[in-house]
């Protein structure tokens, strides 16, 4: 699960290089300029992550309004900040002060989502249930940051890995697969949190995109599902430059055994059904890089269209369960100068 707003301790404080009253304190693999002299290293803290929204509206945190309380990547004198970071005064005084512990109900702290609106601007999609299908065994699909888990890089290290881009589009799941009403199958379209109505008749991108690729044919005879990125003209201001609709296909679920494939499986799968798999950037037998080596490399990526790309997404060929991240390996490394200029 991403953090969204947590009890961390500051690793270190370095000078600002262009503000004598401002520091840079750094937690993790994140970043925050601070007042000069407000923490020192190995201050507990409350930090609050980027794309999070205060819902209680705190004082605290009132120069937030202009912003409709969200927290996001701004840039200081000519440095990057990540996030809030705020002294445990913030917390109600009887909270247990526990390393990494999480707090974010506690002061009101939720994840920023997109609005569904900006998934096209035709129909939204007809809601048939309006939450995610888990029955389908696939879930909300939430890549974590990896500046958030750092160690999870030493996981990693020496194994096989790809690294793809990260497309800026809408979620999008589709499977054939028994249902609560249906024991005996049909085809399931959701959205990001929603489960909807398919149809032929129906306009919203999502049911577009199952017609054009022929989704609810080529699924009901196969032994997968798959998530992808809905991308098109009117979702996420189309920066990929698209003329129609068009998906990108990153998880591949095994219906029999319930787990996620790996990227042979993938690759082969998008192959035989003619679909279009998420863009490969690079893979290989070893993994060896640094974090400041991937968002380096997250700066460098395009769309085939030549404008930045969101990130990339990092993960190891063959699943396998992170003791760090709580869940199967996989990690987004972000552009920040995608973040700073085209994030609304």
């Amino acid at each position: 699960m991403q953090d969204l707003a947590n009890i961390k301790q500051i690793s270190q404080i370095i000078p600002h290089p262009n503000a004598d009253a401002l520091e840079i304190a750094i937690i993790e693999g994140w970043q925050c300029i601070v007042k000069k002299k407000q923490f020192k290293p190995n201050d507990l803290v409350v930090y609050i992550a980027i794309d999070t929204v205060l819902n209680n509206k705190p004082s605290w945190a009132s120069f937030l309004e202009q912003r409709n309380w969200r927290v996001r990547l701004i840039k200081l004198r000519g440095e990057l900040s990540y996030g809030l970071i705020l002294p445990l005064s913030v917390l109600p005084e009887i909270t247990p002060i526990e390393l990494d512990s999480d707090v974010s109900s506690l002061l009101g702290v939720v994840k920023y989502q997109k609005p569904e609106s900006n998934a096209g601007k035709h129909s939204p999609g007809k809601t048939k249930i309006n939450s995610f299908p888990s029955f389908t065994g696939m879930r909300v699909t939430d890549e974590i940051n990896l500046q958030s888990k750092v160690k999870a890089l030493n996981e990693l290290t020496g194994k096989p890995y790809y690294i793809t881009t990260k497309w800026d589009g809408s979620s999008m799941t589709a499977i054939y697969t028994a249902t609560p009403s249906n024991p005996d199958g049909e085809f399931v379209l959701a959205s990001r949190n929603r489960w909807l109505e398919f149809s032929n008749e129906a306009t919203d991108n999502w049911s577009k995109a199952a017609k054009k690729y022929n989704l609810s044919e080529v699924l009901k005879n196969s032994n997968y599902g798959f998530q992808c990125e809905l991308v098109a003209p009117g979702i996420q201001s189309n920066r990929a430059g698209l003329s129609g609709v068009e998906i990108r296909i990153f998880n591949l679920f095994d219906k029999t055994t319930r787990k996620y494939a790996g990227l042979k499986e993938l690759q082969d799968f998008c192959s035989f059904n003619g679909l279009p798999m998420v863009t490969l950037l690079e893979f290989g037998d070893s993994f060896n890089y640094s974090l400041d080596r991937l968002l380096q490399l997250a700066k460098t990526v395009k769309y085939p269209n030549g404008f930045p790309a969101e990130g990339i997404v990092l993960r190891p060929q063959v699943e396998f369960y992170s003791e760090t991240l709580k869940d199967k390996w996989s990690c987004k490394i972000l552009n920040s100068d995608y973040l700073l200029k085209f994030e609304e």
